[in-house]
């Protein structure tokens, strides 16, 4: 009998917690409408494979949209009740009408320019044709109109003409971030908080809302495991030109990785900063390219391993990868941008997943294509 009751206790207490062993996936989904093809069609195969995939906590990024977000929930949330994200809440900055008609036509101005050559464009299509056509009327608007050109830029997803309708209205001010001011980030977990909470990078974010969400779960030793799940600023050198207060994309997000290195300074605890930092170190015996290689650096310079790094490196931004464009691939070939920290913490297993093609239905037909334009990276840890 005592032994049945000690049995049942430790099983109740192993539900409250984890154990030492713990498994958990960072996963960039890229549903970005206007920006990665097939973002409508990519959804359920996105919630297919994360139903399959075992794992005790997933970090996912670029769950832009509020009805992605709920699909997700709705799929998973029986192997994953506890759940941690942010409100969608746009930032608005400026004056009313966030732009005027004269900032954006006539001969020379921005969106005349793009009417003229882009308008027959879609999605990514679109957005590389307006910034490389396009690119001295609208540095021209950066530096005579920041508020406007930031707020333009943010239309991602949105029709030309709606686009411009926002911007224009003397009611309010157009908000500055794309998909309404989200950071999409999502963490799902099968064991619970024990805390949670936000690194805010709004004030260091230009055109997506940047952060990192932050969990604590304690195991059943009763030792705190701390988790960041993070989405900092990419190098958008071919595909946005800078808007924000600093010099450009790179020194963005180390400002970025600076901040979210403070705040995961847990002493001596488990510490995990996991997600698409969009940093990416250089292997060349591997034809992976550096890419804000310093900002990578920071997280070493601060003691952080990255096991996926020593054990297996791969690329998870690769040229092979369906989703990139062709005219793409030359500009951004191989990157290791998505990473798993570790600080205080035992030598892991590591893996690279989501790299396989799978079958998608576009208008009718099933096409193959890789599920995200990102895979995905594992750490397992006994």
């Amino acid at each position: 009998m005592k032994i049945w009751i000690l049995s049942l206790g430790l099983l109740l207490y192993s539900v409250a917690g984890f154990s030492n062993g713990i498994k958990m996936t960072t996963y960039n989904v890229a549903l970005a409408p206007g920006f990665v093809p097939l973002s409508e069609e990519r959804v359920s195969v996105v919630i297919d494979l994360l139903q399959q995939q075992e794992s005790d906590y997933f970090c996912l990024a670029e769950v832009w949209r509020k009805k992605d977000r709920k699909k997700i929930l709705k799929a998973l949330e029986e192997d994953y009740p506890h759940v941690h994200m942010t409100d969608i809440d746009q930032l608005r900055r400026g004056p009313r009408p966030t732009c005027r008609i004269s900032d954006l036509f006539g001969e020379g101005k921005f969106v005349s320019c793009i009417l003229d050559k882009c308008k027959d464009q879609d999605d990514s299509d679109f957005t590389q044709c307006l910034t490389q056509k396009c690119d001295v009327p609208l540095d021209g608007l950066i530096g005579e109109r920041p508020y406007c050109a930031q707020s333009l830029m943010a239309q991602v997803g949105s029709s030309t003409t709606r686009a411009i309708i926002r911007v224009l209205n003397p009611l309010w001010r157009a908000g500055i971030f794309a998909y309404k001011g989200s950071n999409g980030l999502m963490v799902l977990s099968k064991k619970p908080f024990a805390k949670k909470g936000l690194v805010d990078l709004t004030n260091i974010s230009t055109l997506n809302r940047r952060g990192a969400l932050y969990t604590k779960i304690i195991d059943e030793n009763k030792e705190p495991h701390h988790l960041y799940c993070a989405h900092l600023s990419a190098n958008l050198e071919r595909t946005a030109p800078y808007t924000g207060n600093f010099e450009g994309w790179e020194q963005e997000n180390m400002a970025q990785v600076q901040k979210l290195l403070e705040s995961a300074d847990h002493g001596p605890r488990a510490t995990y900063v996991m997600g698409d930092m969009n940093c990416s170190f250089a292997l060349p015996s591997l034809g992976i390219r550096p890419d804000f290689e310093a900002s990578c650096e920071l997280f070493r310079q601060a003691g952080f391993d990255n096991f996926f790094l020593e054990q297996n490196p791969e690329c998870t931004f690769c040229e092979e990868n369906t989703l990139l464009k062709n005219d793409l691939k030359d500009g951004r070939p191989n990157f290791m941008l998505d990473h798993i920290f570790t600080k205080h913490v035992p030598q892991s297993k590591t893996s690279r997943v989501f790299d396989e093609l799978v079958e998608v239905e576009v208008d009718g037909k099933t096409i193959l294509s890789h599920p995200s334009d990102h895979y995905g990276v594992v750490l397992e840890r006994d």
